[in-house]
């Protein structure tokens, strides 16, 4: 490893440094012979990245198979619209030039980017009490569920659980706790709607593809009775736990492999 230099802002090595390295003498048919077998080691190495990378993406395309199959169980099951059963909100964006608003931090506000198919048990950003009580915000319960409405490449129609109380931006439709549908259940039949969601705003036409409440309030979501949705939600987090599972050992490999062109030409090389 070369690991001596001289640089002051970039690392640099010097000449000498480098003629004073030991390096591995072969004539010009040895060369050949060393460099094709290198290109075939290496070769075999990427058919194995690319193997690895398709199992990966595999098991990301099955667990979207996955929710889409278990909600498909409930097609002949009654569908209510989500706006006539649910309360329904959104926040806003206090004033940025008001540190009123800012400082100090004390309550969770949630931005779209953290809207991301994840439990939120923290936020990036706070605002204080005082832009809760003047700035049109609601501080929402834990397991209420959000919406992004609008976001920057993936982010729109992404959903997730609060685990905390928190206010949101504009962005963010939230879903407060109600009695016709567990938050868990919801949130992974709008996680297995996504790119229904997606498509829902698109459709509307216009210069950008946004969701907005009326829309949203409007969907008609299953809802057998809340012990039938508890069994439901026990059945995809067992089936996700085994596909979590496989995911993590294709990511492993991945890394693994990933590894392996240093490997092999150190070893190549080593003098």
């Amino acid at each position: 490893m070369l690991a001596a230099g001289n640089g002051s802002t970039f690392p640099s090595v010097s000449g000498e440094f480098l003629e004073a390295q030991p390096f591995p003498e072969a004539n010009e048919r040895e060369q050949r012979q060393i460099a094709a077998r290198l290109q075939a080691q290496l070769a075999e190495v990427e058919t194995a990245r690319q193997a690895a990378q398709l199992q990966l993406s595999d098991t990301r395309l099955l667990r979207a198979r996955m929710l889409k199959a278990f909600f498909a169980e409930l097609d002949g099951a009654t569908k209510k619209k989500l706006g006539d059963y649910a309360e329904t909100t959104s926040g806003s964006t206090p004033s940025r030039g008001n540190k009123q608003y800012w400082q100090p931090a004390e309550i969770a506000w949630v931005k779209t980017g953290e809207v991301a198919f994840a439990p939120i048990t923290a936020t990036e950003e706070a605002i204080s009490k005082a832009a809760l009580a003047e700035c049109s915000l609601t501080l929402l319960p834990p397991k209420s569920v959000l919406i992004a409405m609008y976001g920057q490449g993936k982010t729109r129609g992404q959903s997730a659980i609060l685990e905390i109380p928190a206010t949101t931006n504009q962005a963010c439709f939230a879903i407060l706790p109600n009695d016709t549908w567990e938050s868990d259940f919801l949130y992974l039949w709008l996680k297995s709607s996504y790119q229904d969601l997606r498509d829902l705003s698109e459709d509307r036409g216009g210069n950008q593809a946004n969701l907005n409440g009326a829309l949203l309030k409007a969907l008609e979501v299953p809802a057998p009775s809340k012990t039938e949705q508890q069994h439901i939600v026990a059945r995809i987090q067992a089936a996700m736990t085994e596909i979590d599972a496989l995911e993590n050992s294709s990511k492993a490999a991945l890394e693994d492999i990933n590894r392996l062109p240093n490997r092999v030409l150190a070893q190549a090389f080593e003098v």
